[in-house]
């Protein structure tokens, strides 16, 4: 099932240094796009609404990709 899309949440956080998360925000979309993932969405204040909440997160991306292989790769 190589043709269905593949969605990807990543849970961040980006207050420790700004400007170092800055230059990972800079190179992060040319591999995305490398590998024909798109950017959806995202939230600087995410809102956990069930279960435990393990992870401490500033930033939630969404993005997609064409397959699982793009997605793997």
């Amino acid at each position: 099932m190589s043709d269905v899309p593949v969605y990807m949440i990543a849970n961040l956080v980006t207050n420790e240094d700004p400007s170092e998360y800055r230059m990972y925000e800079k190179g992060f979309f040319p591999i995305l796009k490398k590998y024909d993932g798109e950017f959806i969405t995202f939230d600087d204040n995410p809102m956990h609404v069930e279960g435990d909440n393990p992870i401490e997160q500033d930033r939630m991306i969404m993005f997609s990709f064409p397959s699982s292989e793009k997605a793997d790769a």
